[in-house]
């Protein structure tokens, strides 16, 4: 796993910064650009993003328990965990919505979409540019 940390830290930053840039400017380039189709292919980025953030994050989150015994181990379990959880909460999200996507051919133009997406989003920015700052900062 050391000779993954960096290039996936430096690709969950890199994917952080697509989604949040997309997320932000989509509307100046409607009329040029499809944002609907970017994210099509979007999706694909994110979703091995979140499945390499759950690894790292569980990962972390199992470490840093087992060193929780004193003061600094215990504010690092807590740093970690909030890590992992937020990373399961992000996967369950964006799965639940892609495959739903996908499979039903949903309007994405539908309000509970148009939500669940404003959310997800901007949570895989963070939890991607925090998980690949981590890997680059501990490699």
């Amino acid at each position: 796993m050391d000779a993954a940390r960096k290039p996936l830290g430096i690709y969950l930053l890199g994917s952080a910064l697509v989604v949040a840039v997309h997320f932000v400017f989509s509307p100046f380039y409607r009329d040029a650009l499809d944002p609907i189709a970017v994210w099509s292919v979007l999706d694909w980025f994110m979703a091995l993003g979140i499945v390499v953030a759950v690894v790292v994050n569980v990962r972390r989150g199992l470490a840093a328990e087992q060193a929780a015994d004193s003061e600094a181990g215990a504010a690092a379990s807590l740093a970690a965990n909030a890590a992992k959880w937020a990373a399961i909460l992000l996967a369950l999200w964006f799965f639940w919505n892609w495959f739903d996507f996908l499979t039903l051919e949903a309007d994405v133009q539908q309000m509970p979409y148009l939500v669940m997406w404003s959310v997800i989003d901007p949570l895989y920015a963070i939890v991607a540019a925090a998980t690949g700052r981590s890997l680059l900062r501990d490699g």
